[in-house]
């Protein structure tokens, strides 16, 4: 009987899927319980097949047992090492379970798959903490029970357009929980589809009321600080580092003549360019750059307006805050006390100026009067033919020109009283043009512009062309050799449209509508801004020394007539002199000067002369002797009353100094005229005479006589004083 081979058959257990599940739907592996299950299974198979397997057992060689045996040992190997695969597949689908356990289900944000009808078909233990739901009762609920009725909307539109686009969207809306409290919540959604091709969307939410609170919190803070910036009278800017606005405040609205709505988001140059290279620029830069707050002071134009302003800037993180304030009436305010302060100083110059001319010529006169006199009365008792006469009439001549500078200082005191008319100032330029022209430097041209009819002015004719000589003197001599021309203006100037600024006196306001208006103007040297104060002030010269009356006698003869003198120039440019006079309504009328002499009175007898300064009161006596009085001297107002007693019925006049020690001539005159009323008195002065009779006194003299006078003025007073007493 021949041996036929045969192939023992093992049926093994079906393999583990990647599920944890056998094909005969056994306990699934990876623990204790399941590997006995698996054991008992097999088992059972093992039996079922045992009698077919122990035939086939019996029927097979030994080489062929032992090749079943190799087989079987490498199959249990192969069966543990799928075993082992299998455990380690279970650990890692446990891991993974409770990983989506740990993501999913503890994550801190709620997440909902919601159908697209709108139900929720999942649901973590976040959201439903969030909605205050079991987790269970969530599914199958409509997400809009939980979304409050005023939000409908938003989430209605977030859902429109994420099916719609298929792009994730986002949103903030609030929602309610199953309590009836809401909160403000952030949605996060996404479009997904399920196994079997359903479209869903997989919702992501979380509770933002804390950082809602806070944004309100803020914007509340926001608002507040709004409020407050605009209720502040300081205008407001917040700017970044390159300077763009950022805010804008109602203050800097007004000051500005800006809307908010316009400039934010601008470059501050853009909006005001002025700005742009200014000093604002500058020092806003520098406060940036060096993280140092700063506060100047600026001038700018911001259509319609240009004001001055307080700036102070106060560097941030972001960039700037820039507080200011209009400053312009402070500066007003300032620049009007210093020109007022400046004002008060040229006026008490002028004060003090005044005082000491005055008392210069009151002192130079009296020594004049002596030198004048004496040499009157030596050339009157020279013969004819002397050598001597020459001399002394050059003498003469020196004093006369020493008296007539004394003259110039009370001229520049405002003290002149030279009879007044009315009179065309245009006519008064064309008289004395020609003599002008005539004296000038033949480099010089000389233009002239005079209104005809000219504006009247009630004035002295020998004044105007005095104010006109020396205005145009002066301004040939700032010509030089240099060729150029003179102009000379005679108008009518309103009294708003004359200058503040180097208006001279410093004190002098324009009163009425308009001013006549005499101007010079030249194209010479000019006048440097420190000497533009001085040019009026006595002796002060730049050409050289020995002169500089000129111009202060154009004042003085200004301010005699009410009047006032305006400069305006620049070194290299010239200078223009206007000197301003009130407009007169009187008439003008021309008719020829009657020329009247004083009637002599030949009287001789006992006269009274009152004089402290020794020098005078001797050279008076001597003259007085000459026309053939006796003169009783008194050297102040207490002897001239003992001596007045004495001889009260002999006396014809009193002639007295004004300025005496113990009691002046203002005194003696009222003490006299308590004695004998109605003496002719006459009252002599190295002072003007408006200085000196300017106040109101109770007695008036019959005659005012300055010093220094010669023969002919001493005479002449005399007779008038006498002939007054008689009428």
């Amino acid at each position: 009987m021949t041996s036929k081979k045969k192939q023992l058959i093992i049926a093994t257990p079906p393999l583990a899927d990647a599920s944890g599940s056998t094909q005969a739907e056994v306990p699934r592996l990876g623990s204790v319980q399941a590997a006995q299950a698996l054991r008992r299974r097999a088992e059972q198979i093992f039996q079922q097949k045992a009698a077919e397997v122990a035939k086939d057992l019996k029927a097979m060689t030994g080489e062929e047992l032992q090749k079943v045996l190799h087989e079987l040992q490498v199959h249990q190997i192969q069966l543990e090492m799928q075993n082992e695969e299998l455990r380690r597949a279970q650990v890692e689908l446990d891991a993974s379970r409770a990983r989506y356990f740990n993501l999913y289900d503890l994550a801190p944000v709620g997440y909902c798959t919601i159908s697209e009808r709108g139900l929720i078909l999942e649901a973590n233990l976040a959201a439903a903490n969030l909605l205050g739901v079991v987790r269970g009762e969530l599914t199958k609920r409509p997400i809009s029970r939980f979304i409050f009725k005023e939000d409908q909307d938003v989430y209605y539109l977030l859902c429109k357009s994420l099916f719609l686009t298929r792009e994730p969207q986002a949103g903030e809306l609030r929602l309610v929980r199953q309590d009836g409290t809401s909160f403000w919540a952030h949605l996060e959604t996404t479009v997904a589809l399920t196994d079997s091709g359903e479209t869903v969307s997989r919702l992501m939410l979380s509770d933002i009321t804390n950082r809602k609170r806070a944004e309100e919190a803020l914007q509340e803070s926001h608002r507040l600080n709004e409020e407050i910036l605009d209720s502040i009278t300081d205008a407001f800017i917040s700017l970044t580092d390159n300077m763009i606005i950022r805010y804008f405040n109602s203050a800097a609205e007004r000051i500005l003549n800006q809307k908010r709505i316009d400039v934010i988001g601008r470059r501050l140059a853009d909006v005001f360019p002025e700005v742009k290279r200014s000093i604002f620029e500058k020092n806003y830069a520098k406060a940036i750059r060096t993280n140092t707050p700063l506060s100047f002071e600026a001038e700018f134009t911001t259509a319609p307006y240009r004001n001055w302003y307080d700036v102070r800037v106060y560097p941030n993180r972001e960039g700037g805050t820039i507080y200011f304030q209009v400053i312009t009436e402070r500066k007003q305010a300032e620049e009007a006390k210093a020109k007022l302060e400046s004002v008060n100083r040229q006026v008490q110059k002028a004060e003090s100026l005044g005082r000491m001319a005055g008392a210069i010529a009151h002192h130079f006169n009296n020594k004049l009067q002596v030198v004048k006199g004496f040499l009157e009365l030596t050339l009157d008792v020279l013969q004819p033919g002397d050598p001597s006469i020459d001399r002394l009439t050059v003498a003469m001549k020196a004093a006369d020109q020493a008296v007539e500078v004394s003259r110039m200082m009370l001229t520049y005191l405002g003290k002149t009283l030279e009879k007044r008319e009315p009179l065309d100032l245009s006519e008064i330029c064309r008289k004395i043009s020609p003599m002008v022209q005539a004296a000038m430097p033949k480099n010089l041209g000389f233009k002239t512009d005079l209104d005809s009819p000219g504006p009247t002015i009630l004035a002295n004719a020998k004044e105007i062309q005095q104010i006109l000589i020396n205005l145009v003197t002066n301004a040939w001599e700032a010509a030089g050799d240099d060729h150029g021309d003179i102009y000379l203006t005679a108008k009518t100037v309103a009294s708003a449209d004359i200058s503040s600024s180097f208006r001279f006196p410093a004190n002098w306001q324009p009163c009425g509508n308009a001013y006549a208006c005499l101007e010079v103007r030249d194209n010479g040297c000019g006048i440097a801004d420190k000497d533009l104060e001085e040019v009026f002030s006595p002796f002060f010269s730049t050409k050289f020394t020995g002169r500089g009356m000129g111009l202060p006698v154009v004042l003085g003869l200004a301010q005699a007539h009410q009047g006032a003198v305006t400069v305006e120039s620049r070194p290299g440019q010239g200078s223009v002199f206007r000197v301003f006079l009130p407009i007169s309504e009187e008439k003008i009328v021309r008719q020829p000067q009657k020329k009247t002499k004083a009637s002599v009175i030949q009287k001789t007898g006992k006269v009274l002369l009152v004089e402290d300064d020794a020098i005078v009161r001797e050279i008076t006596s001597v003259m007085l002797s000459t026309m053939g009085f006796t003169v009783l001297r008194a050297l102040d107002g207490i002897e001239a009353v003992e001596k007045f007693r004495q001889h009260k019925d002999e006396i014809l006049f009193v002639l007295s100094d004004v300025a005496m020690p113990r009691m002046n001539g203002w005194e003696t005159l009222i003490a006299l005229r308590q004695i004998v009323p109605g003496i002719p008195m006459i009252l002599a002065s190295g002072y003007s005479e408006e200085q000196v009779m300017e106040r109101v006194h109770s007695e008036r003299p019959q005659f005012f006589l300055g010093k220094p006078y010669g023969f002919k003025d001493l005479r002449d007073a005399i007779n008038r004083a006498l002939a007054d007493h008689e009428k």
